[in-house]
């Protein structure tokens, strides 16, 4: 579980391991001394005594021992069972275990175990999600200063999980962990201050709260940071900077840090220009699921400019992309299933996914289903389907389809609006009109055609 707090913070809770000697430590604990007992837990667990003693790691026994320790009350050792069960140290993998002794040590007031507890509420591990009382057990936990409880607490405001949303809480929470230099709630406050939620919008303390972050190695707040710096937003903007940060939390596997520095390397913004490092930082991105990594890479791998042109992996990326819900990416791959490139050409591949485009408002993609089902292309035929895409068009105001265009696609809407019979009617009344009009003004007609014959005759002679 993410944000678990593990074995090792237990021991800012309690008591350090014993002075006593191991052979101390056993006697006490096999007659039953407690602290002997949660002691002898975490040497086995892998921790030195204070005489510098150690033993071979065994998590079997470290939970027999925290076992006996719990089962007197020992909050800690109860707090560190549940730990255990959570991870498989020791006993096989049972959530519901571990809810078990988070709860009896969170009763008794341990602001671990409650923030654990809260964590396993709000996830559904062992129990049935409820944020509310994922809420309760974080409060707990956050009233007495416990700065990650806090700071989850500030995140359940923001979100409106098992609370009513309110931003001002969100803040009043995350400040608290904030100034006890927690580098997530520093990241989540100067977030509030950028966007201005719960708070006057302050470019600069978002600013100094993203630097305290980052600084701690928060991936995210290095992000975010680097944004500020390309932008100018609350500092001087500087593209050295802005790539100095994002590199940052690229090393760490930010997707998002991963792509913007790709965009760096590709424009030579704040970098020296480099393709490859570009296409190398995408890539590891796109493998992640980064979807505008992958848009990117399949744009490039089908220009073939700067990287080998290979149709094949062009497809493959834009696949990705496209499964995700990146229109560009659906209304791309479309066209390669119409033209078989990189793909087999399947007409109702690109009829799928150009549906899907149209369905987010891609004007193209909109124009090519109007015509797919106005000439059964992938899809069956279906005058009203293709006056509805027709009309969507018209009604889009995406700029890259020019008024110009839409002209032509109001005729193709006039034509399907009139029932092929009612086109026929039409053609042949303004047909007999025409025929009339020859009729009473042969002599007219006669001389005109005469005049074009001369003309014609004429055309091109010196004079």
């Amino acid at each position: 579980m993410k944000n678990l707090v593990f074995y090792i913070v237990a021991c800012l809770f309690a008591t350090s391991i014993s002075a006593k000697t191991l052979n101390e430590l056993r006697i006490a604990a096999n007659r039953g001394d407690v602290a002997a007992q949660y002691d002898l837990g975490y040497a086995y667990f892998g921790y030195v005594t204070k005489k510098g003693e150690s033993v071979t790691q065994d998590y079997t026994q470290a939970v027999f021992w925290w076992r006996k320790a719990a089962d007197q009350g020992h909050k800690a050792a109860q707090f560190n069972l549940g730990n255990c069960y959570y991870n498989g140290h020791g006993v096989t993998q049972d959530y519901t275990q571990a809810v078990f002794w988070y709860r009896r040590a969170a009763a008794m007031g341990h602001p671990f175990a409650q923030y654990n507890l809260g964590l396993c509420y709000e996830n559904g591990h062992g129990v049935t999600q409820d944020y509310t009382q994922a809420v309760s057990w974080y409060f707990r936990a956050a009233v007495v200063g416990f700065p990650r409880a806090q700071n989850k607490l500030g995140s359940c405001y923001y979100n409106g999980h098992g609370v009513t949303q309110d931003y001002t809480q969100a803040v009043s929470w995350y400040r608290l962990a904030a100034e006890q230099k927690l580098a997530s709630a520093q990241n989540n406050l100067g977030l509030c201050y950028n966007n201005g939620e719960g708070v006057t919008k302050n470019l600069a303390q978002a600013v100094y709260w993203f630097l305290m972050a980052a600084e701690q190695g928060n991936a995210g707040a290095q992000y975010n940071l680097g944004f500020c710096y390309y932008n100018g937003g609350g500092v001087d903007k500087d593209l050295f900077l802005a790539a100095f940060w994002w590199r940052k939390a690229a090393e760490q596997g930010n997707v998002n840090a991963q792509y913007q520095l790709g965009l760096c390397f590709y424009n030579g913004e704040g970098v020296t220009k480099n393709i490859a490092q570009a296409v190398h930082l995408w890539s590891s991105a796109a493998e992640q699921g980064e979807v505008r990594a992958q848009c990117q890479l399949g744009m490039l791998y089908d220009d073939g400019k700067e990287v080998g042109k290979d149709l094949t992996q062009a497809a493959f990326w834009l696949r990705k992309a496209a499964e995700q819900g990146n229109v560009i990416a659906q209304y791309q791959l479309g066209l390669r299933y119409f033209s078989g490139l990189g793909v087999i050409k399947d007409y109702t591949q690109a009829a799928f996914w150009h549906r899907k485009a149209a369905e987010q408002g891609h004007a193209l993609a909109q124009f090519s289903m109007g015509n797919y089902y106005k000439s059964a292309v992938g899809v069956e035929k279906d005058r009203k389907m293709a006056l509805y895409w027709f009309e969507k068009l018209i009604e889009n105001n995406d700029e890259t389809f020019s008024n110009f265009r839409k002209f032509f696609v109001k005729i193709k809407i006039l034509k399907l609006k009139i029932s092929p019979f009612t086109y026929f009617v039409i053609f042949a009344l303004i047909s007999s009109i025409f025929m009339v009009l020859i009729y009473f003004h042969k002599s007219k007609f006669e001389k005109m055609t005469s005049w074009s014959v001369l003309r014609y005759m004429n055309f091109g002679r010196k004079r």
